[in-house]
């Protein structure tokens, strides 16, 4: 009767049905897949997938300081805007607001390195998840030994190995720069522990 056979029809699956009906659905699935990788690129607090970039001890890496917590505390955003806090490696500063010279030294590094770019050579992570590291400025010198060097820190001996912060620090003492001008000067480990 036909000059062509006829067309056999296939049996389609409910979901082809619903595609084919609404186009609609196609366009929002495709939407939704090249949106992906740009989820995780939010900033750190609000992102919907967070993509931890691990730092291996000893390597470092470029970033931006976006805030200041205190004389060794900061946090940056690295090339891939994730944030990360980081702990001065090898130093203490002053933390608690109670404490003298604690608004000294987080001036200082505030003045220093602010949204500015720095480089970050990583020694650690704390028991707190914080990278701890040295902190290297643009023009290549270390912030962790310049707030030694001027009395702003402690050279924290228990954490370090590095006899040279400690020679930075007798100087500091001996020239009665920053904390060091009050005569007995409490260390925030000590701090710390009168607090608790």
């Amino acid at each position: 009767m036909f000059p062509f056979p006829r067309r056999r029809r296939y049996y389609r699956s409910p979901m082809s049905l619903l595609f084919r009906r609404h186009p609609i659905i196609w366009l929002l699935l495709v939407v939704g897949l090249a949106l992906i990788p740009y989820l995780g690129s939010c900033d750190g607090q609000n992102a919907l997938i967070q993509t931890p970039v691990p730092y291996a001890a000893y390597e470092s890496f470029p970033a931006r300081v976006i805030r200041v917590a205190d004389g060794d505390t900061i946090t940056v955003s690295d090339a891939y805007d994730q944030q990360h806090r980081i702990r001065f490696s090898e130093i203490d500063a002053p933390e608690s607001p109670d404490q003298p010279y604690h608004d000294t030294a987080t001036q200082y590094v505030i003045d220093r390195i602010a949204q500015r770019p720095v480089t970050i050579v990583v020694r650690d992570t704390d028991r707190y998840g914080r990278i701890v590291g040295e902190i290297i400025l643009p023009d290549g010198n270390s912030l962790n030994r310049e707030l030694v060097a001027q009395g702003l820190a402690w050279w924290y001996h228990q954490y370090s190995n590095d006899e040279t912060i400690g020679v930075l620090e007798a100087q500091a003492r001996a020239a009665r720069r920053g904390l060091w001008a009050d005569p007995s000067p409490v260390p925030p480990w000590d701090w710390r522990r009168g607090q608790r």
